[in-house]
C-alpha cells in the first residue's frame, strides 16, 4: 500500500517537471521497507536448489561432473541502502527512474552442496557474502490508460564489494577450493565485474 502511494505521489511530482531528484523520498520509502522486512521476517528468502552437469574434453574423452547445492536461502535483504541520487524524469506518458542502490551485506547459505568432477568428490556447506555492493537501475514506467507497464532499461553492477566464499566439508580439500576461489575473486573483481554487466 506504501509504495502504491508514493509511486503516485511520484507520478504526480512528475507530471508537474521534467526531471527531479527524489532522495528523500525514496530514503523514506527504503527506511519503511527495511522496518517491514525486518517486522514480517522478510529478510531472509529460499534459494532454489542449484543443479549443474558440465562436460570438460581431456585428451579427447568428455569427462562428466557435476555440481548440486540445496537448502538454500539469501539473507540481509533490509541492509538496501540508496548509493547515490535517484532521479525521476517524465517524457509524455512515460515516467523514468535512475537508481543507485546497494547493500551493506548479502549472505547466501547453503545447507547442502555436492561436487564431482573425476574421483573428486566434495560436500558440505557454502557459504558466500558480499559486502557493500553497488548497482545502477534505469526503468521506464509506461502509462497506457489505466494500466502501467515497467521496463527495465538499463542495469549495470557500480561494485560487486567484497566477496568470501567459505565451503564445508573434507578440510584440505575445501580448504584448498576456498582459497582459491576467493583468490580468483580478489585479482579477478573487475573483470568479473565487467563480464557480469
Amino acid at each position: 500500500m506504501l509504495v502504491q502511494v508514493v509511486l503516485v505521489g511520484l507520478l504526480a511530482i512528475g507530471a508537474s517537471c521534467d526531471q527531479v531528484v527524489i532522495n528523500q523520498a525514496i530514503d523514506q520509502l527504503l527506511d519503511s521497507a527495511r522496518l517491514a522486512m525486518r517486522l514480517k521476517g522478510s529478510n531472509k528468502i529460499d534459494m532454489k536448489p542449484l543443479d549443474k552437469t558440465f562436460n570438460t574434453k581431456i585428451f579427447g574423452m568428455v569427462v562428466p561432473g557435476k555440481f548440486s547445492a540445496s537448502q538454500g536461502y539469501l539473507e540481509d535483504l533490509a541492509t538496501l541502502h540508496r548509493t547515490g541520487d535517484v532521479v525521476m524524469a517524465t517524457e509524455g506518458n512515460v515516467l523514468k527512474l535512475r537508481a543507485s542502490l546497494g547493500f551493506d551485506l548479502l549472505h547466501v547459505f547453503y545447507g547442502q552442496y555436492n561436487f564431482e568432477y573425476l574421483s573428486v568428490t566434495s560436500s558440505g556447506t557454502m557459504e558466500v557474502s558480499m559486502k557493500n555492493s553497488a548497482v545502477t537501475a534505469a526503468l521506464s514506467v509506461i502509462r497506457n490508460g489505466d494500466k502501467c507497464n515497467v521496463a527495465i532499461d538499463r542495469a549495470a553492477i557500480d561494485s560487486l564489494g567484497e566477496i568470501k566464499v567459505n565451503l564445508s566439508g573434507p578440510e584440505v580439500l575445501n580448504q584448498f577450493i576456498t582459497m582459491l576461489l576467493n583468490w580468483v575473486i580478489e585479482n579477478f573483481h573487475d573483470t568479473i565485474q565487467k563480464i557480469v554487466n
